[in-house]
């Protein structure tokens, strides 16, 4: 019916009444939407817009309806010609409208203030492993009138470099392996869902960059928060550290001297092959080396060091290696300086190695 005037009378049933001169456009000021085929109904919007079709076999004299789903929407059927070439139809509240006609597709909605949050999860992540996206949908609702909303769709295309592991929804279905399309169904105010997105890394190195963004069928007032971006490390290799402390501190020449060694893998791959070593301050004596994982031994007397093989220490993990020393029998200031390294490549090998000064007393 394009070209069509709309007028609007409140209250407890919203209804609309058009003047058609043409078959294919119903205008609900300020919107005007097509018609969406012979198959009638469609996407009634409260205040928005009504999309509803006679189609081939549905002339003005077919008629539809609108009554309150389950979901918060309502679902549509013609009505009848009023004369005039006058068609009429609601947008109600609840019950079922006076009109005649059979219940068809859709319902009525409202406009919907949708937003959408990504975050991901290892950051940094390694070659091989699994990556998490995970989304968070909501419906924020609008200040006054229905929000619930329909047809809502989250749309995410991969980066180069992963391989889709799986798209978990917590309600409607995801497809694609490239790009995720979710559709999430019917929406009322102040709903959400959620998303997990896993998927394999296959890039060495480098940013792994990712959008996704969420639409409706309804208007929504503020585009600007639906879409979200997260972007992710690649690294190759384990980050290892080491941390040194002394106790006690100054120590007495009659005492023992305690080091104690924290080694932290913080990833993202696991590191194999983990080795301490330990060179002892000139005029210490060694005591004992144990960690809390692999096994240590003690070269003497040329080098005088601790070696600790601690194996493999997965991404996240920590082990800690106590070596105790006595100190020197005169008063002194003696440094000790440890490393750890292993056969997984480092990217940052700054901080793996840790020193301690310690003051001896009489």
């Amino acid at each position: 019916m394009t070209g069509a005037v709309a007028t609007y009378t409140g209250g407890p049933n919203a209804t609309y009444t058009s003047t058609p001169v043409a078959t294919d456009e119903i205008l609900l000021n300020p919107n005007a939407i097509h018609g969406n085929g012979s198959t009638g109904g469609g996407i009634c919007t409260f205040g928005i817009f009504c999309s509803a079709v006679p189609g081939a076999n549905r002339g003005l004299a077919d008629v539809f309806e609108v009554h309150v789903d389950p979901a918060g929407g309502a679902n549509v059927a013609w009505t009848k010609d009023l004369g005039g070439r006058v068609i009429q139809f609601a947008c109600q509240s609840s019950g079922a409208s006076a009109f005649a006609g059979t219940p068809d597709l859709n319902g009525c909605y409202g406009p919907a203030e949708m937003s959408i949050t990504k975050t991901d999860s290892p950051d940094p992540v390694g070659p091989g492993q699994t990556l998490t996206y995970h989304l968070t949908v909501t419906n924020n609702g609008v200040a006054a009138g229905p929000s619930t909303t329909s047809g809502v769709t989250v749309t995410d295309t991969l980066p180069a470099g992963v391989t889709l592991v799986s798209a978990t929804p917590s309600t409607g279905s995801c497809s694609g392996t490239t790009t995720i399309s979710c559709a999430l169904g019917i929406f009322p105010g102040g709903a959400s869902a959620t998303i997990d997105i896993a998927v394999t890394v296959s890039a060495s190195a480098g940013t792994l960059t990712n959008s996704a963004t969420v639409t409706a069928v309804t208007a929504d007032p503020n585009p600007a928060n639906n879409t979200a971006t997260a972007s992710t490390t690649v690294v190759n290799g384990a980050d290892l550290s080491l941390t040194k402390t002394d106790s006690p501190d100054p120590v007495s020449t009659h005492g023992n001297l305690t080091y104690k060694l924290t080694v932290h893998n913080g990833g993202p791959l696991n590191a194999a092959g983990v080795t301490v070593t330990d060179e002892l301050p000139r005029n210490t004596s060694f005591g004992t080396a144990t960690a809390t994982q692999g096994s240590c031994s003690f070269t003497q007397p040329a080098k005088r060091i601790v070696t600790c093989a601690l194996g493999t220490i997965p991404s996240g993990s920590t082990v800690t290696v106590t070596i105790v020393v006595t100190p020197p029998s005169k008063k002194a200031t003696i440094t000790n300086t440890a490393s750890a390294s292993s056969s997984t490549s480092d990217p940052n090998p700054a901080n793996n190695s840790a020193s301690a000064t310690t003051a001896v007393v009489p």
